[in-house]
């Protein structure tokens, strides 16, 4: 219990706190009812920080406790919040830092963590908005571009847990490797190594319907991107690249797509609250030119309630999964999982113009 409690704190942490700048130094504030401005840190693209408990994709090789998805952004200038909800047309833009792990706990003896995933990159978002008065509703397009590194910090070889990674016995086992093997039966699952350094590219626009303080009330929200493998960091440093082997296992290139429906509800039905909001999205994934046995596509749909009207950013969620894993080198298995979980919003709803 210890553990978990360890594990929760970790993934709420930066959902209750942001780090800015500060002529002292730097500053970490809590968010609270009585600064509702406070948590200016916005992000209009991005995962949103969560904990989750979830079914294993496959049973049979181990089963899950739960999964933390907890991240901190450090942004070394942001002015999304400031421009959004303060001018009429102009182009809001961040510059940042990115620090995304994604921790799972399996319920083996000792109840450990395996293979811990680790994501760092520096990142800047532009946006650009259209609001129409008359109408109450508003367009909000954006893009993103982050580029770093992504690693479990292991050193053992991806597919055996005799030899340590890049060995010749560990690089040699790869050669034994047809395109009809189960890449799922072979994979080191307690310190395969897995790394590469990527770029992310992800355009996002969102139709809002405003009220008339210009806040959004219900939205729709479409994602394009690509994830690229890359053999150098920030395109110039031979560290942390990815190796010849395992490039042809898990592929160089990566397709995100998304769409998300939100609605604030007018007043109180059933179990909902009035001004508490609905979210429901799906999100996917699909893997270009991996091994034969790895399934290409991945399937995420949910549905949040953010509950809170004073707390927008917290949510509960439903998750349906299917297709391969994406947590690092286990994305050679596939199946489907069944998730429940609190997440914390990075673009919750918020006037989209000062009111005049």
């Amino acid at each position: 219990m210890a553990a978990f409690l360890s594990f929760v704190c970790l993934a709420c942490y930066p959902m209750i706190l942001t780090v800015k700048p500060d002529t002292n130094g730097v500053r970490l504030r809590a968010v609270n009812s009585e600064d509702k401005n406070i948590f200016k840190e916005y992000y209009p693209i991005g995962d949103d920080p969560n904990i989750t408990l979830e079914t294993p994709m496959i049973k049979k090789y181990e089963t899950i406790l739960f999964e933390a998805n907890p991240a901190v952004h450090y942004s070394f200038f942001n002015n999304i919040y400031k421009s959004l909800s303060h001018v009429q047309n102009t182009h809001p833009w961040t510059i940042y830092m990115s620090f995304k792990p994604e921790v799972r706990m399996y319920t083996d003896q000792s109840v450990p963590v395996k293979t811990p995933s680790y994501r760092i990159t520096v990142g800047t978002q532009h946006a650009f908005k259209w609001v129409d008065r008359k109408k109450l509703r508003s367009t909000l397009l954006a893009f993103e571009f982050e580029t770093g590194h992504y690693s479990n910090g292991q050193d053992g070889g991806s597919f055996t847990t005799q030899y340590k990674d890049g060995s010749p016995q560990s690089d040699a086992i790869y050669n034994t490797i047809m395109p009809s093997t189960d890449l799922s039966a072979i994979l080191n699952r307690e310190n395969g190594n897995f790394t590469t350094d990527l770029t992310e590219v992800v355009g996002n626009i969102r139709f809002n319907k405003i009220d008339s303080d210009y806040i959004p009330t219900r939205s729709h929200s479409l994602k394009l991107g690509l994830i690229i493998y890359q053999k150098k960091m920030l395109y110039l440093f031979d560290v942390g690249g990815y190796s010849d082997n395992d490039i042809k296992i898990y592929s160089r290139v990566r397709a995100l797509f998304g769409y998300e429906y939100m609605y604030t509800l007018k007043s109180s039905r059933f179990i909902f609250r009035k001004d508490s909001r609905l979210a429901l999205t799906e999100n996917g994934e699909i893997i270009f030119d991996a091994h034969s046995f790895v399934q290409p596509l991945r399937s995420e749909s949910a549905c949040t309630y953010y509950f809170f009207p004073n707390m927008p950013q917290f949510g509960l969620f439903l998750k349906f999964i299917a297709g391969h894993d994406n947590y690092n080198y286990r994305f050679v298995d596939s199946g489907h999982q069944y998730a429940f979980g609190a997440s914390w919003s990075i673009f919750p709803p918020f006037a989209i113009q000062k009111r005049q």
